[in-house]
């Protein structure tokens, strides 16, 4: 599958098919994986959802800076055979054609080079650029209209504040509900397996208090939040509601650092 931008090229996604960035200057007829994902201004979609239009991320050769660039158009190639090139923490799949940034050491004293290589021209010990880290980013706009007492089977409400955009306390209180966390829309609730005394339970707590406000309720091993507003808000966000369901939604990644540093930490 070959996206036609003005450019091709490849460097490594992150993680295992997690982000390629383009770099705008030649044009390359080959291909990656149907499985790979492409990191655009909207967050991580899948090579095969982007269209004529989207603005995906790219690397300029001359600033080594990333940008954002317009893609002009999308192709199949049809079926050809795939590699993996992997190193230490990234992997990606392309055919042999398809090229990579190459760091090229030309010796001590001596200024080294980025050159272009293609899978069948690389081998064993090539060092391949891949991204550091994305600066910049944008808090995410949150859509979500609350149920209101007297609406349709809501007679009680346990009344919370709904924020509008991330903020690096809700990252931090959404990575905690990832890593232990659920959502039970029937019945209105989200809890989380926290025991009592942990450092775990008292940073929830106190993030609550300070994003939603409402009344909490905990015994031995759990927090609870009896609150139907609660549960489809996070709901909302794209996380996944059981505990063996749980995702991570593309607008995380567009996210500021800081938004994104928090949200691992409550992971943690």
């Amino acid at each position: 599958y070959d996206i036609g931008l003005q450019a091709l090229s490849g460097v490594m996604e992150r993680g295992h098919n997690l982000l390629y960035v383009c770099y705008d200057n030649q044009a390359y007829m080959n291909c990656l994986s149907t499985s790979s994902l492409i990191m655009t201004k909207d967050g991580l979609k899948k090579i095969t959802e982007i269209e004529e239009g989207d603005e995906i991320y790219a690397f300029d050769q001359k600033t080594y800076q990333l940008v954002l660039k317009k893609c002009s158009g999308v192709f199949d190639n049809g079926t050809k055979d795939v590699y993996e090139l992997t190193t230490l923490h990234h992997s990606i799949k392309a055919t042999a054609n398809h090229p990579f940034l190459v760091l090229e050491r030309n010796g001590r004293g001596k200024e080294n080079n980025l050159v272009w290589k293609t899978i069948s021209e690389m081998k064993t010990g090539d060092e391949v650029v891949v991204l550091k880290s994305l600066n910049g980013g944008e808090s995410f706009k949150l859509e979500f209209n609350g149920v209101k007492k007297g609406d349709y089977k809501v007679n009680r409400l346990n009344e919370i504040n709904l924020p509008e955009h991330s903020s690096p306390d809700l990252m931090k209180y959404l990575g905690i509900y990832v890593g232990d966390g659920w959502t039970r829309n029937g019945k209105g609730e989200v809890g989380f397996a926290l025991p009592q005394d942990s450092e775990a339970r008292e940073t929830l707590v106190n993030l609550h208090s300070e994003i939603f406000g409402g009344k909490i309720r905990t015994d031995e091993l759990y927090v609870y939040v009896n609150s139907v507003n609660l549960a489809r808000f996070i709901d909302s966000l794209g996380f996944g509601a059981g505990a063996k369901n749980k995702t991570i939604p593309s607008w995380v990644f567009t996210l500021p650092k800081k938004e994104k540093e928090n949200f691992v930490q409550g992971l943690m």
